[in-house]
């Protein structure tokens, strides 16, 4: 996987009601290892719940013994660089050499939440996109350390500054791309996308001349940009060596404003229906869905 985890190591429940134990599911059993009956929904959910934070467990007392700096932060069990850290670093659950998140060496990733943490990441995201000096690079930098606030609403697994090469020595560098859990044979369950300012406006002018703001059409133009790149028969095979896969119509948004009120909110989904190539994402969706966590 794209944070050296192996996927042999990923555990995977099959599960059968119990009383409809199939042939199917009795397959699964010599496949796996053992199929997980439950009666409730509850049941199957407390199941899960359990082998997941095992499986945890694992993987960070792993990582612990590999030389990873482990510990425990407002509420979240955080994961920073190997000492020494080499590439040749593996145990049964991590290999170093497919790691393509060791980059920076003062970096720490978020392996376990509970609701205290949720909360102070939360608070951390909102200080970020009040604060008047807010730099872009700031918010690249919390999404890096705090990837599940984009895989859990865009459903991927988030590549942040993948470098593809241009003509003269340039770079075209995606703030993130992500890369889906699931089916990333097909194109479209990718995504680029770019971050903008919070305080971008979205709209421009009033009433039925709503439009979209310069700001956002200039992100839009950008990201259309990245679209022609990838869709370029020319750049196939480099694609294809950086991605093993040689995407070529990757789905486009920006994560770009704060959520209109009222109104507004009606003259933004028209002006997303007239230009619909770049979906709009807006910082309090991302929040919304991060406080409904917590309930």
């Amino acid at each position: 996987m794209m944070d050296g985890r192996k996927w042999r190591a990923v555990p995977f429940l099959p599960f059968a009601d119990e009383m409809g134990l199939s042939f199917g599911a009795l397959v699964l059993q010599r496949v796996s290892g053992g199929v997980k009956t439950f009666r409730e929904d509850e049941d199957a959910y407390r199941q899960i719940i359990a082998v997941a934070s095992e499986y945890r467990d694992q993987v960070i007392a792993g990582l612990d013994d590999l030389g990873f700096l482990v510990r425990y932060d407002h509420g979240r069990l955080r994961v920073g660089p190997a000492l020494g850290g080499t590439k040749k670093l593996e145990n049964d659950f991590y290999l170093a050499s497919a790691d393509r998140t060791r980059g920076d060496r003062s970096r720490f990733i978020t392996m376990g939440r509970d609701l205290a943490g949720i909360q102070y990441e939360i608070d951390q995201l909102e200080f970020l996109i009040n604060k008047k000096d807010l730099k872009e690079d700031e918010l690249q930098r919390f999404f890096e350390e705090n990837p599940h606030f984009l895989a859990h609403h865009r459903q991927g697994t988030p590549m942040p500054h993948v470098r593809f090469p241009l003509s003269g020595g340039e770079h075209l560098i995606p703030d993130f791309l992500m890369r889906p859990a699931t089916a990333a044979e097909r194109d479209s369950n990718w995504e680029v996308l770019d971050l903008k300012l919070p305080n971008a406006k979205l709209l421009a002018g009033k009433g039925n001349r709503s439009r979209l703001s310069q700001e956002v059409m200039a992100a839009i133009a950008q990201l259309k940009d990245y679209g022609d790149y990838f869709s370029n028969p020319a750049n196939e095979t480099v694609i294809q060596q950086i991605l093993r896969h040689a995407l070529k119509y990757p789905r486009l948004a920006v994560l770009i404003g704060r959520l209109p009120a009222g109104g507004e909110v009606e003259a933004l989904e028209k002006a997303q229906h007239r230009d619909p190539s770049v979906r709009l994402i807006t910082y309090d969706e991302i929040l919304d869905f991060q406080r409904k966590l917590l309930n």
